[in-house]
């Protein structure tokens, strides 16, 4: 049987399908498409300083729910399989783990926690999780690198000091209840709720499986309240990443550096683009500035969202001192790769990533990660929605022939160059 993905539109539900047969092997998830973005409409609308909250509904959801006590919860999440949640700027998550035997705990589960209204959750353990935040935010803050690269899309953005997703820790010991129950109503009332289902198609039947989760979901109520305001704002307040230089407090000993570039019009071409700049390329990135320059035990280019939108990210910490040789550097491996990328290295360089693809998928669960291309790169897995239903590695195959050629991965190298070498980007250092 082959790993397919496939999506499903049940009751005003959107499922994202991962079948991975003869793996025993379940999850389920629910992301919902709103996340700490809501803080800067309510501090907008309200002026009420809620930065970090959302992060603290999220901790605040595996207490007290519909169905269990904390400590029952807790035992079912130690002893039926594996589980967490995440908060950003876009999103919140939940998942849980498990075999496909215990498929329906795990549906009770996460509905449990990710549709959990806080409404049970008494003062004393209110406090204690707040505790626990607060005191995750100092430790991050202990962590001048960490903390660099938190704020540093905020800083380019113009955002208020405290909009990085964790929050101010004195500001958060300063949170209610009541808050953190007003949140989460919004995240219920949201309706942008995506439920992600990973299974073993020779153990159970996909269409089983969803009316056993739109049965769960049922079960749960919460207020219904209009928050379109609320919801608005916060599209209005989105925020692009400014071509601008910025320089960060901080005390890392470090050089610390970030580059993003809005470069990006297909992700697809964009990962087979940014893999050939940073490694494959004879004058890489990693190359010019680690092996021939040891200025760096890493780099890092990647993609990552910013408002929903795509971009291009470059950063790497030096020695204090060797910051302006390190932008050199990159000037110089980006010029010298684009001038180097011919038809004989592009062969190369698919032959080589069709390879670490086949290595990277003996693990199975590393197919995990086109679900979340499926959600955010909506347009593009319509368009080869068909090949993902029938063999995941088919549709990649697709994928590498219509965005993956010479031509469009050489077209988004010379956009790379051009921004590089117009400075056309956000800039951000520390020194």
């Amino acid at each position: 049987m082959n790993k397919t993905l496939t999506q499903r539109f049940v009751n005003g539900h959107t499922y994202n399908i991962l079948a991975l047969p003869d793996t025993n092997l379940f999850i389920y998830e629910q992301v919902c498409l709103l996340g700490a973005h809501i803080e800067r409409a309510i501090f907008d609308i309200h002026g009420t300083n809620l930065f970090g909250m959302s992060h603290l509904v999220e901790h605040l959801s595996f207490r007290a729910t519909q169905d269990y006590t904390t400590e029952e919860l807790t035992r079912l999440l130690k002893t039926e399989g594996t589980h967490n949640a995440s908060t950003s700027h876009d999103r919140i998550n939940y998942w849980f783990k498990t075999t496909m035997d215990r498929m329906d705990i795990g549906i009770r589960l996460v509905c449990n926690y990710a549709m959990n209204d806080l409404i049970k959750i008494p003062e004393e353990e209110f406090l204690i999780e707040r505790k626990v935040v607060s005191n995750e935010v100092k430790r991050y803050n202990d962590d001048d690198q960490t903390m660099f690269y938190f704020n540093m899309v905020p800083a380019l953005c113009g955002n208020h000091a405290d909009d990085n997703i964790l929050g101010n820790a004195d500001v958060i010991d300063t949170f209610e209840l009541d808050d953190a129950i007003f949140l989460k109503n919004i995240f219920l009332n949201n309706g942008h709720v995506m439920h992600n289902i990973t299974y073993d198609p020779s153990v159970s039947n996909i269409d089983d499986i969803i009316s056993k989760v739109e049965a769960e979901l049922l079960r749960f109520n919460y207020d219904k309240n209009d928050y379109s305001d609320i919801i608005q704002k916060t599209e209005e307040l989105l925020t692009a990443p400014e071509i601008c230089s910025v320089k960060m407090d901080n005390d890392a000993n470090q050089a610390l550096t970030g580059l993003v570039l809005d470069v990006v019009d297909n992700i697809h071409t964009t990962r087979l683009g940014n893999n050939y700049l940073a490694n494959y390329s004879d004058t890489s990135l990693n190359d010019v500035i680690r092996e021939k320059h040891g200025l760096t035990y890493g780099i890092y280019l990647y993609d990552d969202l910013i408002s929903y939108v795509n971009y291009a990210i470059f950063s790497c910490d030096v020695s204090r001192g060797d910051e302006d040789l390190l932008i050199d550097l990159f000037k110089q491996s980006i010029n010298d790769s684009v001038d180097n990328f011919t038809p004989k290295v592009y062969a190369e360089l698919m032959k080589t990533i069709r390879l670490k693809r086949v290595m990277t998928f003996i693990n199975q669960q590393h197919y995990l990660k086109f679900i979340n291309f499926a959600i955010w790169n909506s347009k593009l897995f319509d368009e080869v929605a068909d090949s993902f239903a029938n063999d995941i590695n088919k549709a990649l195959t697709e994928l590498d022939n219509k965005y993956g050629t010479y031509e469009e991965i050489k077209c988004y190298l010379e956009k790379v160059r051009e921004s590089v070498n117009a400075e056309d980007y956000g800039f951000i250092t520390n020194v």
